[in-house]
């Protein structure tokens, strides 16, 4: 701002808000203060120096990891792994029998079901993978001979398996709007039917295209046997995951943020498969304390590891998609109303409008409301409408619009000037006048409102309502 408190125009700003387009740290360039969105006292130039990109680059990091450290120890996630390793479990025998039976409808596929077996359990369980291979194999044949009600109940397990997953996914990204109960039913069906007929395809192509003499040749010729062995688990567990956390949330999730946390959950995976299998080695309490069924408690504590790791890159993922939600305090709903439409009436004023996105990068908060469904209500509210170019502005005029207004309009409740947000401003002096008022008209003991409460003509008629209901239901069941 300048000297008289004008906002800096800067035409090196791009017009979608962006500061400046070729970079992506915001807040190197904005004030935290979330009143506050003018470019800061040093000019554009001055910013320019040598170092100030890495200097952003740091602070971006140092915050997205303050995030992600906070949001793990929040969300709890330890707790929902932990209830996912159960359900796991419970899940595991019908998943892979709903996987088998599937594959075993083709023939083509019947010999890819026992290499997909052997490729999880080689990879991705470590030490008691074939002791858990054989036991399950036991297991899943039993289940085979099962009837169809039986059957039935080893999908509907499955298929909660699958839903469990979309709650947890969807408590680390805070989307509040869910799927149809039917709606999700189906689609993880869907899914359940078409992956295990996909992964045969792949295996069956893949070892026709292998046993090519051109390409088998080609392969040894350079030696590539050891690599493509060794790198197709990570790049497995990477796919698998980069679909799990960009389809999966009841939200749009940028594929590249989806698969960074997919990349990061798959190192943080292999790296614990060998500190899980040097340890087991090392320190053989669970085979010492169990003996031979040291296998079960082997198996749980890694499956739980697993999804611990598991939604860790699900929260990388989110707080990638959203690394300007960082305070520890939550922006209530009016304030937030209140600052956005602040944001859409300065840019009224320059003949602007702005995204979603780009409001949401302005208030540097964890919302109290879902910012879509914030958006939404304005919209309904009539207080702002999406023009043609995706962008929203105002609808009404704010010259006449008063708080009050906004204040019926608005489901939020209005927040104490103490505990608010808003800092300063002609704002933050109606708030503390409005808790002023409210403090002086509310200011009688509660013994004197009750003192004639119960005596009043409409508590009376209420009584004797609810009297004549209760009799009346009485009635109609000692007839029935």
């Amino acid at each position: 701002m300048d000297t008289q408190g004008r906002p800096i125009k800067n035409n090196n700003l791009s017009h979608n808000d962006k500061t400046p387009a070729q970079f992506s740290f915001p807040h190197c360039y904005f004030h935290q203060h979330p009143t506050e969105f003018t470019l800061g006292k040093m000019k554009f130039e001055e910013k320019m120096e040598t170092g100030y990109h890495l200097r952003c680059f740091f602070l971006y990091v140092k915050k997205i990891l303050k995030t992600i450290v906070r949001r793990f120890i929040e969300d709890r996630l330890t707790y929902s792994a932990s209830a996912l390793t159960y359900t796991t479990l419970l899940a595991l025998v019908p998943l892979l029998t709903v996987i088998l039976t599937i594959l075993s409808a083709f023939p083509a596929f019947r010999a890819a079901g026992n290499e997909i077996q052997q490729f999880i359990f080689s990879n991705f369980i470590p030490a008691s993978g074939s002791a858990v291979q054989s036991y399950l194999q036991s297991f899943i044949q039993q289940a085979g001979q099962l009837s169809f009600v039986g059957t039935s109940f080893l999908v509907v397990t499955a298929l909660m398996m699958m839903i469990t997953v979309d709650h947890a996914l969807n408590a680390i990204w805070q989307t509040s709007k869910s799927r149809y109960t039917l709606t999700m039913i189906i689609r993880y069906w869907t899914i359940l039917s078409l992956v295990p007929i996909l992964v045969g395809l792949s295996m069956v192509t893949t070892s026709y295209l292998v046993s090519l003499p051109l390409i088998s040749d080609t392969v040894s010729f350079f030696g590539l046997q050891s690599f493509l062995s060794g790198s197709v688990p990570y790049l497995f567990a990477i796919v698998a995951l980069s679909l799990l956390y960009t389809f999966i949330p009841n939200c749009k999730v940028p594929f590249q943020n989806g698969f960074i946390g997919a990349i990061i959950a798959t190192i943080l995976f292999e790296s614990a498969k060998k500190a899980f299998v040097i340890y087991l080695m090392n320190v053989p309490t669970y085979r010492v304390i169990y003996g031979a069924i040291a296998v079960i408690p082997i198996f749980l504590l890694w499956i739980y590891i697993s999804w611990v790791i598991v939604l860790f890159g699900a929260l990388i993922s989110n707080v990638l998609t959203h690394p300007y939600r960082s305070s520890e305090q939550r922006l209530d709903g009016f304030t937030q109303a209140f600052l956005w439409l602040g944001y859409l009436w300065k840019a009224y004023r320059e003949g602007k409008g702005l995204s979603l996105n780009q409001l949401s990068r302005l208030t540097a908060k964890i919302y109290e409301s879902d910012p879509k469904q914030l958006i939404d209500t304005l919209k309904q509210k009539q207080l702002i409408h999406l023009s043609d170019n995706n962008e929203y502005r105002l609808s009404q005029d704010f010259s006449t619009f008063t708080l009050a207004e906004l204040y019926h309009a608005l489901p939020w409740k209005l927040p104490q000037a103490k505990s608010s947000e808003i800092y300063s401003g002609k704002i933050y002096a109606l708030l503390s006048e409005a808790d002023k008022s409210i403090d002086k008209s509310l200011r009688v003991p509660l013994g004197l409102i009750y003192e004639n409460y119960f005596d009043d003509h409409h508590f009376t008629q209420y009584k004797s309502s609810l009297y004549q209901r209760i009799k009346s239901a009485f009635k109609k069941r000692r007839h029935s």
